[in-house]
């Protein structure tokens, strides 16, 4: 769940991508969700899971149901058991996975980028740019790197392995 911390100055915030305004938190239990109920008075209202995108070896299934836009369920199929929720503060505007990688990339149309992995998650900030929005999200060929897609302008996000 994305949570942010009090406002910081300027001068207290790291100059890397990885900032602290924003992170998510584990937790165990049970949780609630903020539920949008639709208007059953508009032709065709948005109901149930509006959403589903596979991992490239089907191991993983990512949903969202379109009455919780903000959530977003990962599924590990072979074990028929929800592996984790991640809980934005805004809807969640697109989803797609790493062609090569059981690696998931997620945009809210805010300047972050958030990313999951059975490893773990991250989110990465945009850089030098507050203004920039991203409103979809592309996946190169190969994994490498991802294209951030805002309304007049793009940047390319490369991702690189880390040695452990």
């Amino acid at each position: 769940m994305e949570r942010r911390p009090p406002t910081l100055s300027a001068d207290a915030l790291p100059t890397n991508l990885f900032r602290t305004e924003s992170k998510y938190e584990v937790t165990e239990g049970t949780v609630k969700f903020s539920v949008i109920k639709p208007d059953c008075d508009k032709p065709n209202p948005k109901v149930g899971v509006g959403l589903v995108s596979f991992s490239h070896n089907s191991r993983y299934m990512a949903t969202r149901n379109d009455n919780m836009p903000a959530v977003l369920w990962i599924w590990e199929i072979p074990k028929l058991k929800l592996a984790v929720v991640l809980a934005q503060n805004s809807p969640i505007r697109q989803v797609e996975w790493d062609p090569c990688r059981p690696r998931l990339a997620l945009c809210t149309g805010n300047n972050k980028v958030y990313m999951w992995s059975p490893a773990g998650c991250i989110i990465v900030n945009v850089p030098n740019d507050p203004l920039f929005n991203v409103l979809s999200i592309r996946w190169t060929p190969n994994g490498d790197a991802l294209a951030l897609i805002a309304k007049d302008q793009f940047c390319l996000c490369y991702l690189t392995e880390t040695q452990q």
